[in-house]
């Protein structure tokens, strides 16, 4: 058996970070079989570490804004709203702005998927590209100031349309966002809200083992409930990895 520290010391590895987050994408595949395609909900959390005072939850709740970004890591994913599975995640420092992660967490899906929801962090013409030309419709919560406009984009005057005019279709969609909310809260109910490494790719390692191990679990409930086949893809990662 390998020392603690050996495992430690392969958690801070950079390459495990790509190891991870094509496992993660595996790990997912096997609910294809569920339906042809899928609602998913995009959204961000952050998860504590043990470094300076204060953290993620003082800064989420305004008790402390002048906290530093190294009190928590955020986790960036994009979930399916019926199985709580993650489909994708990166993890960034605190304070990176979550509309970046759009283009990325969506790169790394190969599910086909009918319908993107998320709140206003994500509303930006590109983003509504992005999602469209993935062949889902972006039902993203448009901001106060936003303005019909296309401005080069057809699916966000298209979207802004039905938003404007038939609000009720729109947000019946947009709501079932709700769903990663829990889909976190369960996550970190069974695995922890903190991540205890030092250094941040070990912080970044540790959260995305325990989406991995969320995702593990879920397949299990989902291979008992609904009787699918845990075959996975035999197919070459996108990008061979290797950390021995």
């Amino acid at each position: 058996m390998p020392y603690f520290t050996t495992l430690l010391a392969y958690s801070r590895k950079p390459e495990m970070y790509d190891l991870l987050k094509e496992l993660i994408r595996l790990s997912a595949l096997p609910i294809k079989q569920i339906q042809d395609s899928f609602i998913c909900a995009i959204d961000a959390t952050g998860m504590g570490t043990f470094q300076l005072n204060g953290g993620w939850l003082k800064f989420k709740h305004g008790e402390n804004k002048e906290v530093s970004f190294r009190n928590w890591v955020k986790l960036h994913a994009v979930t399916d709203t019926a199985t709580n599975i993650f489909l994708s995640a990166d993890i960034t420092i605190g304070k990176a702005n979550d509309s970046p992660e759009l283009e990325h967490l969506m790169n790394n899906i190969d599910f086909p998927i009918s319908a993107l929801t998320g709140d206003k962090a994500y509303c930006s013409r590109k983003n509504f590209e992005i999602v469209s030309n993935k062949g889902a419709t972006p039902y993203l919560l448009f901001k106060k100031n936003a303005l019909p406009n296309k401005k080069g984009s057809l699916i966000w005057s298209k979207c802004f349309k039905l938003y404007t005019e038939k609000p009720q279709e729109y947000l019946q969609i947009y709501h079932k966002r709700s769903n990663i909310e829990a889909t976190f809260g369960a996550l970190k109910k069974r695995f922890g809200d903190t991540v205890h490494a030092k250094t941040l790719n070990g912080q970044k390692t540790e959260a995305l083992l325990k989406v991995l191990l969320h995702n593990l679990a879920c397949l299990i409930k989902t291979y008992y409930e609904q009787n699918i086949e845990l075959q996975f893809s035999t197919e070459t990662p996108k990008a061979p990895i290797k950390i021995f």
